[in-house]
């Protein structure tokens, strides 16, 4: 019986090659060196591979390919972020109106959109990534609440008992410098699974003994950041959420969109650097010789032989000076090349569309369009619910903060909603013809047509708009009368037309 592949094991020969990370031990370590080596990949780092030059001619060639796997990703999966407020729950009017305002300052204060937008990237790359909820109740009013991104390698989750889904304690740590040694600074959330009560706490430990979770690691503290301190109610959850790319539920942690194909983006990487090194060779070219060196008439010392436009070679008689056939055609190098990327694009479900090169009859025609965004469509749509059930925890719990430092009234009742934008760009004149037809279809009135208009970025004149409801609603009217007495509407005979029959 063969042992279970592990949730690291595909990038585990990369990491392996690079130096370990010191301060943290166990599966961690390879956690931690895993989310380095993806980042290193994503911005096609040298270091990410191990390429084997074939000669000493020219560098290393690399191919961004695992940049257009994440990109591609991130163009399609929580595009356009907005936070709104969910209407299937209770609240004023005053209240609701309130709480958009503050959500409205508070977004753009802390510049949420910019950083999920940012983490989001992080996250596809690295396979997880995590925002920190903090407050300083010594700050201005409306500005105590604040809310951070969270390298996940610098978060340690402690699970009870083993179950990924239950955790009462977390350590936020990370190296730094103290002086001419160096520390491991920690924040560590406690949840008393009785009281619910949340405490946290900051210190300064030993750089190989914080007290690393899951591990025997001891705990030697060096200095006190902040005294234990207890947060205030309505507060009773640790406030730092983790979203995973591709979660699994028995091992707590996502996966990066690159995850089983970092020896594919290295084949490419490889067969570039051949394919460039048999140009440079055929562009040169190799000679061969029965001739011996050239000498120098002075010295008698052997010269380089010179090869070049204008030169004339010299050779003793019975001997002969040629160029050794190179390639023929890099063809069968590029076929490679392109089998490789086909594979990439086969496990991803990129093409050329995802990537935004598109044939106009493509991309005008629906159903074309959906088959071949289909494929990673799907894909992000399975992790945009992920990604929709963590905001919607975190804005949950957000409440109880502002509740708590910001005092706004009623913001408990209500609920916050992540809203998306489309994934692909609306086709307005494909919208407007469909609209017109069923308006004079009678399938719609005039004045949801219009509604429809508007949203597609359709503007109207306010006195057209006025005319045009009162009409509607005369219409609207009568339809609903005559579909009550099962009728239908028959506009009066002309009075000529009756008496010539």
């Amino acid at each position: 019986m063969t042992d279970q592949v592990g949730h690291w094991d595909t990038i585990k020969s990369f990491v392996e090659r690079k130096a370990p990370t010191t301060w943290v031990d166990g599966e961690d370590r390879l956690r931690v060196g895993a989310y380095d080596m993806y980042e290193a990949i994503y911005w096609t780092a040298p270091e990410a591979f191990q390429i084997t030059m074939r000669g000493q001619e020219g560098d290393p060639v690399y191919v961004p390919s695992g940049r257009q796997v994440v990109d591609t990703a991130r163009r399609y999966m929580a595009p356009g972020l907005q936070m709104a407020i969910d209407p299937a729950f209770g609240g004023s009017t005053t209240q609701i109106e309130n709480a958009a305002l503050w959500m409205k300052d508070f977004t753009a204060r802390e510049e949420f959109y910019s950083k999920f937008s940012g983490a989001k990237l992080r996250g596809l790359m690295r396979g997880d990534w995590l925002f920190h909820i903090m407050a300083d109740p010594n700050k201005p009013e409306d500005s105590r609440i604040s809310i951070h991104e969270l390298n996940p390698s610098n978060y340690f989750p402690e699970f009870q008992d083993g179950d990924v889904a239950k955790i009462n304690r977390v350590i936020i740590a990370e190296p730094v410098q103290d002086g001419d040694d160096t520390r491991i600074h920690r924040i560590v959330y406690v949840r008393d699974p009785d009281t619910l009560k949340v405490t946290v706490f900051e210190d300064l430990c030993e750089i190989d003994e914080w007290g690393q979770p899951g591990t025997d690691m001891a705990e030697t503290i060096v200095d006190s950041v902040a005294e234990e301190l207890e947060l205030p109610d309505p507060i009773n959850q640790i406030p730092v959420y983790h979203f995973p790319n591709e979660f699994e539920e028995e091992i707590g942690w996502g996966s990066s969109e690159m995850r089983g194909i970092e020896l594919l983006m290295r084949g490419i990487n490889q067969s570039v650097t051949d394919q460039e090194l048999a140009l440079v060779l055929d562009g040169i070219g190799v000679y061969v010789t029965t001739a011996g060196a050239p000498l120098n008439d002075e010295t008698g010392e052997e010269m380089p032989w010179t090869v070049a436009v204008g030169h004339v070679l010299e050779l003793p008689e019975d001997k002969d000076f040629k160029r050794v056939q190179g390639v023929g055609t890099i063809q069968p190098y590029l076929d490679h090349l392109g089998y490789l990327h086909d594979q990439i694009d086969a496990t991803t479900g990129g093409n050329d569309i995802t990537r935004g090169r598109a044939e106009v009859a493509i991309a005008e025609s629906g159903i074309a369009l959906a088959l071949r965004m289909g494929p990673v469509l799907a894909r992000m749509v399975e992790k945009e619910i992920i990604v929709t059930e963590r905001l919607q925890q975190m804005f949950f719990d957000l409440r109880s903060w502002i509740a708590a430092y910001e005092g706004l009234e009623g913001v408990l009742d209500l609920r916050w909603m992540p809203v998306y934008a489309d994934k692909l760009p609306v086709n307005r004149k494909e919208v407007f013809d469909q609209v017109m037809t069923l308006i004079q279809g009678k399938i719609i009135s005039t004045r949801e047509g219009r509604r429809r208009l508007v949203e597609i970025g359709w503007k109207f004149s306010t006195d057209a708009i006025l005319e045009q409801e009162i009409a509607d609603d005369i219409a609207v009217t009568a339809d609903a009368e005559a579909l009550r007495l099962g009728i239908e509407t028959i506009p009066p005979a002309n009075d000529g037309a009756a008496n010539e029959g």
